[in-house]
């Protein structure tokens, strides 16, 4: 099976602009390679990163306001800026979508999206973060709403991976 299924493809390198062709690598993997200057296309997956933040049993929110799944509920998210590295990802969009400044914890998972047409198998990063501090506010450009709810009375949320994040949340420690 080649992985890259459904990869973008190039007809001209973009180093000479010379005509690219195929060609099956040892391992199998089909790549285009440039019939001058050699370079080779090595297709790569967009990442988004989510804010998981649960204080005194309630977790906050955001329902979106467009596509896709717009009124449904999940986490602070968005894809990462070329060469961003995640933790930073993670709070700019955090900060970006609830006006909150935040500290990450920890990696809580790291999932394949397999329902958002934007990036079909991106890579989703879900982080917990804390010492949320400022001003809740929602950026309406992104979202309908921000709130908090309880982990164990939470509204719909459709994407799968925020939808499975979320009930590992709602599933009391038992610590």
């Amino acid at each position: 099976m080649n992985p890259q299924t459904g990869a973008p493809r190039f007809h001209y390198c973009p180093m000479c602009r010379a005509s690219l062709f195929e060609k099956p690598e040892m391992d199998g993997i089909i790549r285009q390679v440039c019939s001058q200057c050699g370079w080779r296309f090595y297709p790569h997956m967009a990442i988004s990163v989510s804010a998981v933040l649960v204080l005194e049993g309630k977790v906050l929110l955001v329902k979106r306001g467009h596509e896709p799944f717009p009124g449904t509920w999940m986490f602070p998210s968005g894809f990462l800026e070329y060469g961003e590295h995640p933790e930073e990802g993670v709070l700019r969009e955090f900060k970006e979508e609830t006006n909150l400044d935040a500290r990450v914890c920890d990696l809580l998972g790291i999932y394949r999206s397999e329902d958002d047409p934007r990036e079909p198998n991106h890579v989703a990063m879900f982080y917990r973060i804390s010492d949320a501090s400022g001003e809740l506010l929602n950026d309406e450009n992104e979202n309908e709403a921000v709130s908090w709810f309880p982990v164990n009375q939470l509204p719909k949320i459709e994407l799968a991976n925020h939808l499975r994040v979320a009930q590992k949340v709602s599933i009391p420690s038992k610590t």
